[in-house]
């Protein structure tokens, strides 16, 4: 009981009384607490503030996000980077994690230490899936961290967008303190309520919300002209219409992406290993082509001048070993010099009654011999 509380208690799941009774219910009933963790999720030891579901590690982007963690972000709902980062990396490194999903819900937040996340996001995307879901808020930097996913899930009443840079200055005309810049820096620290300092400023949001644009346009595989003509110029859009635009992927609730992704890492792993076996099955086959005109060559080069190539054809049909092929040419050899030898002796037998006839060769050669004795019809060569 006490595993199936901690389970509930490491979720991200907003539980009711009644839900909760009856969780606990059904964990004790059938003792599946497996069942459980996989409905929930688990949080492993090496994650802050992610769990793992169905080998699917599962990182929230809540609330206002902000580069560091601090006091705010632990008790307010807010999501820092550098916790998104450090689950990121910690889910990557884990062989248990087959694909991350970052469950998005943030207006977005600072600009500062988005950029350096989205680029990381990005770049794992080359180790492992990972996907964006959006069930409420994608907007500013939140969209920013989605776009540099691989695939974005909404829901159909989500809003996405916002796309760019602001910033909120005072100005120092009312405050009664003077300042004083080096001469050398005239343009540091201008006053936003001059027209000059509105100048400074309104360039920094500029330039800021090109790299905004331009990071949008990289993550999605389009040009920035595309971002400036479609993606709204700062526009709020719905989930249907984002997908219309291009913004999303696939319009689906939480648990549909869990189960399209899971069913996306089992293909893509099957793929994989069926690729692999193809490669395998290919060099095997080259491996024995390889073998076999080796084992040919090898028995035609030990037959030559020994045996006829009628007999060498065959062992070669048999498949014989190169082994098994060279001792059946020796035997086949030893054979025929014993019948040679017989035919040779029948034929000086009859050589010495005849009359008149040409004695043979007293040369020793065995060949030699036969063809005289064949020459004068006492013996038929094979």
């Amino acid at each position: 009981m006490s595993l199936a509380l901690s389970l509930i208690e490491q979720s991200q799941w907003a539980i009711t009384e009644e839900g909760l009774n009856t969780l606990i219910s059904v964990a004790s009933r059938t003792n599946d607490l497996q069942a459980l963790e996989n409905s929930l999720g688990r949080k492993p030891s090496y994650a802050h503030n992610s769990t793992v579901r169905q080998g699917i590690g599962i990182i929230p982007v809540q609330g206002p996000t902000f580069k560091r963690a601090n006091l705010l972000t632990e008790v307010s709902g807010a999501t820092s980077y550098e916790i998104v980062l450090r689950d990121l990396h910690a889910m990557i490194e884990s062989s248990e994690v087959k694909a991350v999903l970052l469950n998005i819900d943030s207006p977005g937040g600072e600009a500062n230490g988005c950029a350096e996340l989205g680029d990381h996001i990005f770049s794992a995307r080359q180790q492992k899936p990972i996907y964006a879901y959006v069930g409420g808020l994608g907007a500013s930097a939140a969209y920013w961290i989605a776009s540099s996913c691989s695939k974005i899930f909404a829901s159909e009443t989500a809003l996405l967008g916002s796309i760019g840079v602001q910033t909120v200055v005072r100005s120092k005309e009312k405050s009664g303190e003077i300042s004083f810049v080096s001469s050398i820096s005239p343009n540091k620290n201008r006053d936003p309520g001059t027209e000059l300092g509105s100048k400074e400023v309104q360039r920094t949001v500029d330039d800021l919300g090109a790299v905004f644009v331009q990071k949008i346009a990289r993550n999605r595989g389009i040009s920035p002209e595309i971002v400036l003509e479609k993606y709204g110029q700062g526009s709020i859009f719905i989930g249907e219409k984002s997908l219309e635009k291009g913004m999303i992927d696939e319009i689906s609730s939480f648990e549909g992406a869990i189960m399209s992704i899971a069913k996306e890492v089992v293909e893509e792993k099957a793929e994989s290993v069926e690729s692999s076996s193809s490669i395998e099955i290919k060099q095997t086959t080259a491996e024995i082509e390889d073998a076999q005109i080796g084992r040919i060559l090898k028995i035609q080069e030990i037959a030559k001048g020994r045996v006829s190539s009628e007999f060498t054809n065959q062992l070669i049909k048999e498949k014989l070993t190169v082994g098994e092929a060279a001792l059946r040419i020796l035997t086949h050899e030893q054979d025929n010099k014993g019948r040679k030898i017989e035919q040779l002796k029948k034929a000086d037998s009859a050589l010495a009654n005849l009359d008149g006839k040409s004695a043979p060769s007293t040369d020793d050669d065995l060949d030699a011999d036969l063809r005289f004795a064949a020459s004068i019809g006492l013996v038929t060569l094979a």
